[in-house]
């Protein structure tokens, strides 16, 4: 997706369990992450479909929510920017 897919022309970085080399579902996959980063857990939001990624993101302080939807991703979005 890096390179075929352009992402690394998009996005800042890339940050899937195979570069971070442990799983969203351990709480270091997010601990790895906010070191590569250089983020507070409290500086993250982090949003996920699965409730057990949601939960191991928000055990090490990050800011997290629940994707059901893009109506609710929106609407939940502006306590966030308001």
């Amino acid at each position: 997706m890096v390179h075929k897919l352009g992402f690394g022309e998009i996005f800042d970085g890339f940050y899937a369990s195979s570069h971070i080399g442990e799983i969203k579902s351990n709480p270091a996959f997010f601990r790895r992450l906010l070191k590569q980063i250089e983020f507070k857990p409290k500086e993250t939001l982090f949003w996920d479909d699965s409730p057990t990624h949601v939960d191991s993101a928000k055990s090490v302080g990050m800011h997290t929510e629940l994707y059901t939807s893009y109506e609710d991703f929106k609407k939940k979005m502006d306590k966030y920017l308001n």
